[in-house]
Parts: C-alpha cells; structure tokens; sequence
C-alpha cells in the first residue's frame, strides 16, 4: 500500500493525476489504463517499485551467487574469500573502501543513479561488492570477532568522515573536488557499515534468546534417528503415520538439549545425551547442511537438527 501512495503523490505533485487516492488505487492495481509520461518513476511501465527497488536488486545479487558457486568455491575464489577475511586492524577499516573508491571515480559520472535494474552499471558495482564482502564474510569468526574489536574506531571515524563532509559543503561556497567527494561519501559507506556489525556482534549476538524464539514459534526441525520408532500405534498394533504427542514432545526436549546445554557437568545418567551433543557439534549437523548447528563462529543456531536421546543413534547427523 506504501509503494502506490508514493506514486500517486509524486502524481498530484506534478500535475498529471487527479486528486483521489481511492480512484488512483484502482487505476494502479488494474494496470488498464496507462499513466501520463513523467507521472511517477515507472509510469511507463503502469507499475513502479519505488523504495521497495532493493529487493529485485538483492534477488539479482543473490541468484548471480547462486548461479556461479563453482566460481567462488574455486581456488581462486576461496583465494579471495580468504584474503577479505584475513583482513585486521587498519587494514579491515580502509581496504574494503579501495575497490568502492574505484568503481566510483570510473562509473559514477557515466552511469547516474537511477534504480533502473538493466542500466544501473555504477550503483551494481557499489551494492554487488558489498553483497560479496557479506558473501565472504558468512560464518567466519575472525574476521566477526575483528569488527566487533574495531566496533568503536570504526563508528568514531564514521562521525569524523561525515562530519567533515558537512562542514565542507557548508563552509565552501564553490563545489567540492569530485575526488574528494568520492573519497568521503565511499568512507563513510564502509566505516558506518563496520561499525553497525560491529556493534551488532557485540550487543545481538544471542543464540539463546534466538534459539527460544524459535522453539516457541515452531521454528526447530526434529529428525528421529533411524533406529527409532516414534510412530503412535494404534490397539491393533499398526503404525500410525504421524507420530504421537509424547514423541513430538520428546523431540522438542531434545532439540532444547542440544540448544541450551547446561554448563554443569552432566548427570550420570545422561552421559548418552552429552556425548552425542559433542559428536552433533563436532559434525556440523544443522537445518541448512552443516553450518548452523556448530558453525565456525562457535554460535548455535536456531533451526537444530535434533537426533532422539532415549534411543541409540549411530550416526547425529541421521
């Protein structure tokens, strides 16, 4: 509902659609009759996206990656995945911006912003490479733990770089150097983002709080092991396809077991359980192939892959 206001105010404050939001809604939604040239941005096409652009940019991103994994899990592509991640101290603050510096003085004077998806050369380079740097950065834990180090530089230079600017623009009456722009405005983007994951992974790194928003949502995925039988049978003793209240209660107890181990040493008589916690985090078993249940982050996600304790597992990833 947000996007069609935009348009239809742009509209009226133009000049070329009648007052009446209810009427313009309609016109919008049917998409029959087409809008006067300069209405709104995308009046050519009936439709626009408006603020929402970001999304069929991130699809885009997202589906380039995708499409090209054999790319980035090559030697090469690991190669610079590794060198991004490497990255520490002054060197994790200011490299990030070479490339977005780059990218800037040679395409943002031929190709203007405009949100166009097909022409938008200048902007893709920009968004594309820092989709990449999240891209690499994934589940790494020391380039996470680095950020969060440099978490209060990053934010203080962010200040200074954006303070400068303004100062700048309001004590020069004739337009500040193009380099100097660049330079500033592909600093602040960089350092600002540093900071906000920095502080992010300091203060909202909580897997517990994740993981019990989760549980009480429905959110975990529990796996019987195979040797199990957790079906509910019925007097005559045939198996039921779903299984019974006690065995889904008992996989949810399961799942809490492996997402919240208690720090104690475990009772005597749960060494079963303990064990197979170890060997599921050693693993690497989790919702998404590996990586959840024991990252490299050394956090617990929220969407377990939980093996039943009251019966012998061979395998925790089954």
């Amino acid at each position: 509902m947000v996007v069609p206001y935009q348009a239809y105010a742009q509209g009226v404050a133009n000049g070329l659609v009648a007052p009446g939001f209810g009427a313009s809604l309609l016109r919008y939604l049917s998409m029959a009759q087409p809008w006067p040239k300069q209405a709104f941005d995308g009046a050519e096409f009936g439709i626009t996206w408006n603020h929402l652009w970001y999304l069929p940019y991130l699809f885009t991103y997202t589906a380039l990656v995708a499409l090209t994994l054999p790319l980035w899990r090559s030697a090469a592509g690991q190669w610079m995945r590794g060198a991004f991640n490497g990255l520490r101290g002054w060197r994790l603050v200011l490299l990030p911006v070479v490339p977005l510096l780059i990218f800037t003085m040679l395409l943002a004077s031929r190709f203007p912003a405009t949100h166009n998806l097909v022409r938008d050369f200048h902007l893709h380079s920009i968004y594309f490479t820092m989709f990449l740097y999240g891209y690499w950065m994934g589940v790494d834990t020391g380039v996470w733990k680095e950020l969060e180090r440099l978490r209060r530089v990053s934010l203080a230079l962010a200040v200074a770089v954006i303070g400068t600017f303004i100062l700048l623009r309001a004590g020069m009456k004739s337009p500040l150097p193009g380099l100097l722009v660049d330079t500033l405005r592909m600093l602040y983007l960089w350092l600002a983002v540093a900071a906000i994951l920095g502080h992010g992974h300091r203060y909202l790194n909580r897997p517990r709080n994740l993981a019990a928003l989760g549980e009480r949502v429905g959110v975990p995925v529990v796996r019987a092991s195979p040797d199990a039988d957790h079906r509910r049978r019925d007097p005559a003793g045939t198996a039921s396809a779903r299984p019974g209240r006690r065995a889904r209660a008992a996989h949810r107890a399961d799942a809490a077991r492996l997402l919240a181990p208690d720090r104690r040493a475990d009772p005597p008589h749960q060494p079963a359980a303990a064990a197979l916690r170890a060997e599921a985090q050693a693993a690497g078993c989790g919702f998404f192939g590996g990586a959840d249940a024991a990252s490299s982050t050394g956090t617990r996600m929220a969407f377990p892959v939980a093996t039943s304790l009251s019966e012998s597992a061979p395998s925790p990833c089954a």
